[in-house]
């Protein structure tokens, strides 16, 4: 993945994931009644493969993750 690259999802959770590892928020967009969500990874890590499979890299403190969902949800809602 280069560094122009953008991660998609519209997993809440994983996109939570993804901003408590340090990605940023590029953009949102609705598309029907599901959220997208934008991320870019200037460091270039393979963090799905890391989510999905449990590595190292999915170690992110439990109330890191807890403010992440949080924040994601009132974007959401706060958005419609």
């Amino acid at each position: 993945m280069s560094t122009n690259e953008t991660i998609r999802t519209s997993d809440l959770y994983f996109a939570a994931f993804l901003q408590s590892a340090g990605c940023k928020i590029v953009k949102t967009e609705k598309d029907g009644t599901k959220n997208i969500f934008h991320f870019q990874d200037d460091l270039n890590r393979n963090l799905k493969d890391a989510y999905f499979n449990e590595g190292e890299e999915s170690k992110i403190p439990a109330l890191k993750f807890s403010n992440a969902v949080r924040s994601l949800k009132t974007m959401v809602y706060v958005r419609n």
